[in-house]
């Protein structure tokens, strides 16, 4: 992914970062924008912007909309 580029969530990997993606709206369908990549990715969902390890990021596979 590249930073500005928007996308769907499609799948989240299921393990321990299960619950932390549902708190953090980060679900299959919500549309999200690539803020930045590095160091830790960073999402915009909505009006929220939202950072994660690198890790939980890896678990995140998206659809591309543009």
């Amino acid at each position: 992914m590249k930073k500005g580029q928007s996308c769907k969530i499609a799948y989240i990997k299921p393990g321990k970062y299960e619950k932390s993606h549902n708190i953090l709206s980060l679900l299959p369908g919500n549309e999200v924008k690539i803020i930045q990549t590095a160091p830790s990715p960073v999402f915009q969902v909505e009006n929220i912007q939202i950072a994660v390890d690198s890790a939980m990021g890896n678990n995140i596979y998206v659809d591309h909309l543009e």
